[in-house]
């Protein structure tokens, strides 16, 4: 009777912990005014889902950079799950879930430029040419040590919202964004009087993982198992297509003169 006892006490205590959310803290965007991230939020209910497992998310108070980002996941504080470049897989802190987020489409930048400006950028065909034009990114950012690699001029000085300033006065030629982001990111900034460039998409390997602290050995297995249910059932791809089909049709990736920056 006292074995049986414990038995049922056993799975009833399993029962009652499965039974609580899993607390996942992601950070909150450096990108003052940026929304949160629906896409990322729908991959993770939806993999815990197919494991019947229920999470809680919440954000940082402190708006994060991808630098500060992989701080707090090292020290295993703030956050403890979060999305960045393929770049993190070797750090010894950390473990990356090897399932890509975005298809490799966030390797896509495209430029914002000042309206008036669009048939000066119709007639690039190569990166010597964009060279002598100066583009936007912050030095702390992936994309400036690319772009400085790739033999552009960059400016990398300048706040995300100064940034929109100098374009718009004139002070830089072009903002490169992430195909993923720019037609939301466009939307906010309209006032600034910037559009998307119609002709031209700098191109490179840039793939987005989750990454949980090197402790949370758990939570990265459940994660890892639940986003392979998702493709396997084709959901995942569905769900990509929910939130960027429509940008990405907009944009026209494929009618793009491509330019390639080697990593």
């Amino acid at each position: 009777m006292l074995r049986l006892s414990f038995v049922l006490w056993y799975f009833l205590a399993g029962s009652l912990v499965a039974s609580q959310p899993i607390q996942l803290m992601l950070p909150s965007s450096s990108h003052a005014g940026s929304v949160q991230n629906l896409y990322i939020e729908s991959l993770l209910r939806e993999s815990f889902a197919s494991l019947g497992l229920m999470i809680e998310i919440s954000y940082s108070q402190q708006e994060m950079n991808s630098s500060r980002i992989r701080q707090s996941l090292q020290t295993g504080r703030y956050i403890n799950l979060a999305w960045l470049g393929a770049r993190h897989q070797s750090d010894p802190e950390l473990i990356a879930i090897p399932i890509a987020l975005y298809n490799n489409v966030h390797g896509h930048r495209i430029l914002l430029i000042q309206q008036q400006r669009q048939d000066e950028f119709s007639q690039i065909t190569s990166l010597d040419q964009l060279a002598a034009f100066v583009g936007l990114q912050h030095h702390s950012w992936s994309d400036y040590e690319i772009m400085i690699k790739n033999g552009l001029t960059v400016e990398g000085e300048l706040s995300y919202p100064a940034m929109y300033k100098a374009l718009a006065e004139g002070l830089a030629d072009y903002f490169p964004r992430s195909a993923m982001t720019i037609v939301a990111e466009h939307s906010r900034h309209a006032a600034e009087h910037v559009v998307i460039e119609q002709s031209l998409v700098l191109r490179y390997p840039n793939e987005f993982y989750f990454y949980t602290h090197k402790a949370d050995i758990e939570l990265a297995k459940q994660l890892e198992i639940g986003l392979r249910h998702l493709q396997q059932s084709g959901r995942f791809q569905q769900l990509f297509e929910q939130f960027y089909g429509d940008r990405l049709d907009a944009l026209a990736l494929e009618q793009r003169r491509v330019l390639e920056l080697h990593p």
